[in-house]
């Protein structure tokens, strides 16, 4: 008769060959706190935060382009984003609107955009505002 397998040494065997996939599976693991792998994950994040924040600039530049070109109050004007990458919230939706907005609101904007905010009469916040978002249009 051929030889026949012996179990208790296959099972033996598969205990260390489990017991062995599960200590590679630690090691594996701990390879994400190599200075080299822990680096390479902060490059990574700075890359797509380089990349959302061009995304944005690319997204505001155009709004602007477009909003430079309204000739009337009454168009709806094109939205900036913000650092979260979603049209500022309150943004003004036409000129007409924009020259409605008071004090807190308009200031409300310069923060959302991180933009200084000084202590001028309402008409030239709100001039200055619309420049930023490319109103050629004098308010």
């Amino acid at each position: 008769m051929a030889e026949q397998p012996e179990f208790n040494v296959v099972a033996a065997e598969m205990v260390q060959v489990s017991n062995s996939h599960a200590s590679l599976a630690v090691q594996f693991e701990r390879m994400q706190n190599m200075p080299a792998v822990a680096a390479e994950n902060r490059i990574l994040r700075a890359i797509n935060e380089l990349s959302q924040q061009i995304h944005r600039v690319e997204i505001n530049t155009y709004a602007r382009l477009n909003n430079s070109r309204i000739i009337h109050e009454n168009i709806p004007l094109f939205p900036l984003y913000g650092q979260d990458n979603q049209p500022v919230a309150h943004f003004p939706l036409t000129i007409a609107h924009l020259r409605q907005l008071d004090n807190n609101q308009i200031n409300g904007l310069f923060q959302a955009f991180g933009l200084p905010l000084r202590d001028e009469e309402l008409e030239i916040k709100r001039r200055s505002f619309g420049q930023y978002i490319g109103l050629i249009m004098v308010l």
